[in-house]
């Protein structure tokens, strides 16, 4: 019911002008609708009210991400995320990985992933690196790697449920790619009929697997349209992987 969502978010942001989260969950729920352009206006006149306040900035940037404004966005992260100190920080962090992965900078995202596994001391924002981490190592084609680090993944019981679902798309994405095309087809199968919240961006995920690779009964796409395909699943995947509800 987003409407009623919007109308519950402008109550609160009269009743409290100065509270931040109601503003950015209005622009997100804007943006679920599909009303980017008033998402952006949305966040940019958050930035103009809170302009040091980090977790708006955050969230401004990850839109403008999308939106395909690289460039815009990384300045307004870049100086945050190499701090390296406070929970927004590595949040920005994730972001700006996230960024250069979509702009088709593999190695530079890697870099960062690979720092905050190791190095974030935010247990919940670390959790997200592990779970991107495996989407930079397919979209450098580094299969094995992508197995590897997702199986024990796959077992974690301490990855919230969202994270846990897109574990398994990833998971029958890099076994498809490896050749296992019957065991990627048994995940989704499973993810379809078991998960709750296997909404419709996973199930556009899913439906993008299925074609890309041939799997559930679907006849693989022929080469010319593999390479859109896979940018389009690369992408999907990044669009799940968003940890901005943590600045909530």
């Amino acid at each position: 019911r987003p409407q009623d969502a919007l109308a519950a978010l402008d109550d609160t942001i009269e009743r409290f002008p100065q509270a931040v989260v109601p503003r950015t969950a209005r622009a997100e729920t804007l943006r679920a609708l599909g009303r980017t352009d008033e998402a952006l206006a949305e966040l940019e006149k958050a930035v103009a009210r809170f302009p040091e306040n980090a977790r708006v900035s955050n969230t401004y940037a990850h839109h403008l991400a999308l939106r395909g404004e690289f460039h815009q966005a990384t300045e307004i992260l870049v100086a945050r995320a190499a701090r390296r100190k406070t929970h927004d920080d590595w949040v920005a962090r994730h972001i700006l990985a996230m960024i250069r992965l979509r702009a088709n900078s593999v190695d530079k995202a890697n870099e960062i992933l690979d720092d905050g596994v190791k190095e974030c001391p935010y247990f919940d924002v670390r959790a997200y690196f592990r779970t991107a981490r495996p989407i930079a190592r397919l979209a450098a084609r580094r299969v094995a790697e992508a197995i590897q680090e997702l199986e024990p993944l796959g077992v974690d019981t301490t990855l919230s449920g969202t994270q846990a679902t897109n574990v398994v798309l990833l998971r029958a994405h890099a076994l498809a790619e490896a050749g296992e095309g019957g065991w990627a087809s048994q995940l989704i199968d499973e993810a379809q009929d078991k998960i709750i919240d296997f909404d419709t961006a996973r199930q556009q995920l899913a439906t993008a697997l299925q074609k890309r690779y041939g799997l559930g009964g679907n006849e693989a796409v022929k080469p010319e349209s593999a390479d859109h395909l896979d940018r389009e699943i690369i992408s999907l995947e990044i669009d799940l992987e968003c940890p901005l509800r943590l600045a909530a």
